[in-house]
């Protein structure tokens, strides 16, 4: 996952905590070993990589978030500040590095339907376990908002994604969140993908280059959408009523089905 730096923040500031629980106990080793700690964790949050993370971290999927993507992935803002130059600089480096030359667009089916009708938490918690998923691999994971997610990578790595994510294995995980059978399937992420030469990217055209690519995706996921969701809803959710109920409840918000 692309967080600019092996410098694990959160485990620092809990080294920080316990040391100084320790210094309030007066014990000399753990007061030297304290401001020892204490002095890195300034000088970590002090550099790029800290400003990186805090910035641009997605609480709840541990992923990118939308300020990241409406600063680095978005042609509608223009980088200024030397922090957000150097960030970019770094982007474009671990893309080559790893030679990222694809792009996925996300969208979960029927999430909407598992807010109202589960609560928030079910919601979120869908969330949480496919943030975790796409952060065990090389990639650039952003969540863009909502269930909304855009993913760069490698196109073996986008291809692997691709595959897990409609396996029944995978989805059932996703779905067991819910008080539903193993084999009702409701939610499931829906994708588009598009290549782009990375070989090509300069710090001058790459949000220009990324954000005509994230729109290809989007047209990708459009003609996606349709073929599959029929397909997927009816494959999986085995109850007719069940079935019927989100047709319904679709078909009252205006969404093509």
């Amino acid at each position: 996952m692309f967080y600019f730096d092996d410098v694990n923040i959160k485990e620092l500031e809990k080294l920080l905590i316990n040391y100084d629980k320790c210094f309030k106990k007066e014990n000399k080793d753990c007061l030297r070993d304290f401001y020892k700690i204490k002095k890195l964790l300034k000088k970590v949050k002090n550099t790029l990589k800290y400003y990186t993370l805090s910035m641009y971290s997605d609480i709840l999927t541990n992923l990118l978030n939308q300020k990241f993507y409406n600063t680095f992935l978005n042609d509608n803002l223009k980088i200024k500040r030397k922090e957000e130059k150097e960030t970019l600089n770094n982007l474009i480096k671990y893309i080559k590095e790893h030679n990222i030359n694809s792009l996925m667009f996300i969208d979960f089916s029927n999430f909407k339907y598992i807010n109202d009708n589960y609560g928030y938490d079910k919601g979120d918690k869908i969330l949480e376990i496919f943030g975790d998923f796409l952060n065990s691999y090389p990639i650039i994971g952003v969540r863009r908002g909502g269930d909304e997610f855009i993913i760069l990578g490698n196109k073996n790595v986008i291809n692997n994604i691709s595959s897990i994510i409609h396996s029944n294995a995978f989805l059932k995980t996703l779905n067991n969140v819910i008080d539903h059978n193993n084999d009702t399937i409701i939610t499931f992420p829906i994708y588009g993908i598009a290549i782009f030469d990375n070989k090509k990217i300069t710090a001058s055209n790459f949000k220009e280059k990324i954000s005509k690519t994230v729109k290809i995706a989007e047209e990708n996921y459009k003609i996606n959408k349709e073929r599959k969701k029929r397909s997927l809803i009816y494959k999986y959710i085995k109850d007719d009523s069940l079935r019927k109920k989100i047709y319904s409840y679709r078909t009252n918000l205006n969404i093509s089905y």
